[in-house]
């Protein structure tokens, strides 16, 4: 007799033909889906970091977009930034969570008030778009730590 009955629902004897390894019938299942649709390549697709380097024109506009993944089978993964031909190649892997932060380059610092409503500042504006990203991506906020990275003044 379980001290716990619940215990009992929990434990059941299989042979070895009952065995199973749930993580890997996940995975698999996966793979079977997409079996025939078209490229597999995005499957065995690694990313490899990317340090963005805003240009002139980028600077002009005043915002970049950044893009970001992170493996989705554990939440302790590195997340990492990636450029747009990777990224376009890897948000389509299923085992990969992606998220793009607009990121503000140039502007007012701080957020201040006009006759014409609020001036949201480069800071705040950035703020908000890793916290945005952070829906997508847990813990992104902490990987983009600097709001003020890449500011320049114009």
């Amino acid at each position: 007799m379980y001290v716990f009955p619940w215990i009992n629902l929990w434990y059941k004897k299989m042979d070895d033909a009952e065995r199973v390894n749930i993580h890997l019938n996940s995975r698999y299942d996966v793979l079977a889906r997409h079996r025939g649709t078209g490229d597999l390549s995005s499957f065995f697709s690694n990313p490899r970091q990317y340090r963005c380097k805003p240009s002139e024109e980028d600077y002009r506009r005043g915002f970049i977009d950044r893009f970001f993944v992170r493996k989705n089978t554990s939440p302790n993964y590195p997340i990492c930034e990636i450029d747009n031909a990777q990224f376009q190649i890897i948000r389509k892997n299923p085992f990969y969570v992606s998220a793009v932060i607009s990121w503000k380059l140039t502007g007012v610092i701080e957020t201040r008030e006009d006759q014409d409503g609020e001036i949201l500042g480069v800071s705040d504006y950035n703020k908000l778009s890793t916290l945005r990203g952070d829906t997508f991506i847990p813990g992104i906020e902490n990987f983009l730590q600097n709001p003020l990275e890449f500011y320049k003044e114009i």
